[in-house]
């Protein structure tokens, strides 16, 4: 049986006929169709995505076993939750009349009007920008492919990058230059990380006011500002720490607590005395206590009662001796 290029080669790569390198370049460039078709406006913001589905060949290697399926199978399989869940993120518009040089890798990409196409196609002008823009995006491609398969944590222990380089006519030292600009922008990253904790962690003690002695409000403006602390407290707990953890949307607090450092029973005994206070923030803003709302319904009641039509008095059956 005759199979596909890319599964004839990783099974050349099981049988032990082609190197490591060879087979899992050839897998990149499978994925990279999926992310074209995926995602075909790929901004820096989402180098994390790309690497993430360029991770996954190895994984996909490892568990092939070829019964009657080809690869693409077996790999599409292990991408394919990565790049659905992307696929449904929104695209602004304005990104689509941006000129994206990751658009293809094979043929330059023009987006002019059929009008300025066809007084531009026989011009020198438009000769040299096609070739320059070809030239461009190959550049670009190659950096991309590189700088994804840096990300990869399998690539360190096979020691093939002077083969993937090879592979690409790409320089070695440039590939180190590369390695170096990533660990710069994961340390400034981490960096940002850190400052980012260490003010919400400020923010979130200075709203708990967990230096002052905690005690029942008695004013309206006591009222007030717990009603708004609570608010705050909760919008703080929600969203800040969502934007620091990524999508999270219900939070804990025993991982309020792993993140920021401060105790689980501080956290918790501040939260119940805001929820205590706001229970009667409640009460006050319906203008009655706990008391005063009883008293309210007994009222209520009586009124009721009060309002109701006459109604004859129910005859009371005597009660035979000895039943």
């Amino acid at each position: 049986m005759e199979h596909d290029p890319l599964t004839k080669m990783i099974l050349g790569y099981k049988a032990g006929t082609v190197s490591q390198a060879e087979a899992i370049l050839e897998a990149t460039h499978e994925v990279f169709r999926y992310l074209k078709r995926f995602n075909p406006f790929r901004d820096e913001e989402n180098q994390e995505f790309v690497a993430s589905a360029y991770t996954m060949i190895p994984k996909a290697i490892d568990m092939f076993q070829y019964r009657g399926k080809p690869f693409q199978y077996y790999l599409y399989r292990v991408v394919k939750f990565r790049l659905i869940d992307y696929r449904k993120k929104l695209i602004l518009d304005e990104k689509m009349n941006k000129f994206l040089i990751f658009l293809y890798s094979d043929s330059a990409v023009n987006y002019d009007s059929p009008e300025t196409q066809l007084e531009n196609q026989n011009s020198d002008a438009a000769l040299w920008n096609h070739l320059a823009t070809k030239s461009k995006i190959s550049k670009a491609m190659r950096k991309r492919l590189l700088v994804a398969l840096l990300h990869c944590a399998d690539y360190a222990s096979l020691s093939c990058f002077e083969e993937f380089c090879r592979q690409l006519d790409f320089d070695p030292k440039e590939l180190e230059a590369y390695r170096l600009e990533l660990k710069k922008i994961e340390d400034e990253s981490m960096s940002q990380y850190d400052t980012r904790l260490s003010a919400y962690t400020q923010n979130l003690i200075k709203s708990w006011n967990l230096e002052e002695k905690m005690r029942l409000p008695t004013t309206s403006e006591e009222f007030a500002r717990d009603r708004e602390q609570y608010k705050s407290l909760k919008k703080t707990l929600k969203d800040s720490l969502s934007r620091l953890q990524g999508t999270r949307t219900s939070i804990t607090h025993e991982q309020v607590a792993k993140v920021t450092g401060i105790p689980k029973g501080t956290i918790d005994s501040g939260m119940h005395y805001l929820k205590r206070n706001l229970a009667v923030v409640y009460n006050a803003a319906h203008g009655h206590t706990s008391r005063d709302k009883q008293c309210a319904q007994e009222k209520r009641a009586d009124s009721v009662v009060a309002d109701a039509p006459p109604v004859a008095p129910r005859r009371r059956r005597a009660r035979r001796l000895g039943s």
